[in-house]
């Protein structure tokens, strides 16, 4: 039938067309055709009304229109639908634990002391010593082995003087706040002797002065509590020996936080073994 070669015809030349013509020229050329095209008559033409010439008309148009639409689906691409995401939750933030800084030991605790480092702090500052094997301590502020191998005094508040008549208890003028200052007035205490010092030395990398006195065995008063007095601090009290004729050496430490008083008592007899142990000691003193 001509009218489907000329459907044929217009859809072809549709096709040719720019791909973004749009389905309203389309339509208007298949109508505008059928209606302009003459119908060439056949022996059973007589047979067709005009609903089926309707019918016919409407077929094309919609085939026309069908084709349109999927050759421009075709060009377009699939339909997507564009809308907000899902909202994804952030990935939480992992926390660091927060490890709390270990506090310094005031002193190690009382009794038998293993052999290796120790912690404590005086004064407000931290530092550790490495003891070998039998030392012991009172918790406080003593470590040693009895008076004959030696005993450490570990102040934890810097003496402020020493005592003018230390069988009488008086007390000297406070002096300082200088080391030095400090180990002149022990190299001075009346009726002790001077074994050595004031020497400049250096403490677990700090400076520091070191001194040494005798406590003779006639100084006219006991040893001991309520005997014979040495130095003192106004908080805490003095200090005095535990016997007489015993030899008393003293560290006075200049760290980074004030001073740090470090005294050792011997027996007079003391030998070259205990007196290097004791070295031993302070020389192992690490201040954090």
């Amino acid at each position: 039938m001509s009218t489907d070669r000329d459907a044929e015809r217009i859809v072809r030349s549709w096709l040719r067309e720019d791909r973004h013509e749009d389905a309203d020229r389309v339509l208007n050329t298949v109508l505008a055709d059928l209606d302009t095209t003459p119908q060439r008559r056949s022996a059973w033409s007589a047979w067709r009304t005009p609903i089926m010439n309707t019918y016919l008309k409407v077929g094309l148009v919609a085939a026309a229109v069908v084709l349109a639409v999927v050759v421009g689906l075709q060009f377009i691409g699939p339909t997507q639908v564009v809308g907000p995401g899902p909202t994804e939750e952030p990935s939480p933030t992992a926390t660091p634990a927060i490890t709390p800084e270990p506090t310094p030991a005031a002193f190690p605790t009382t009794g038998l002391l293993t052999a290796g480092r120790h912690s404590m702090t005086r004064e407000g500052v931290s530092f550790s010593i490495d003891v070998g094997s039998g030392w012991t301590s009172n918790g406080e502020f003593l470590i040693g082995k009895g008076v004959a191998a030696g005993e450490f005094i570990f102040w934890s508040d810097t003496p402020d003087g020493v005592y003018a008549d230390p069988c009488g208890h008086e007390q000297g003028p406070v002096i300082g706040p200088s080391a030095a200052e400090l180990a002149a007035a022990v190299a001075a205490v009346p009726g002790t002797e001077l074994v050595s010092g004031p020497t400049e030395v250096t403490v677990g990398g700090r400076p520091a002065q070191y001194v040494v006195i005798r406590v003779p065995e006639d100084v006219g008063c006991n040893a001991g509590e309520g005997g014979f007095q040495l130095w003192y601090d106004e908080a805490i009290g003095g200090r005095w020996p535990t016997r007489l004729g015993d030899t008393i050496r003293t560290w006075i430490v200049e760290a980074d936080a004030g001073l740090v008083w470090i005294d050792c008592e011997t027996v007079s007899s003391v030998g070259a073994q205990t007196e290097q142990e004791i070295q031993d000691i302070v020389d192992s003193i690490v201040f954090e």
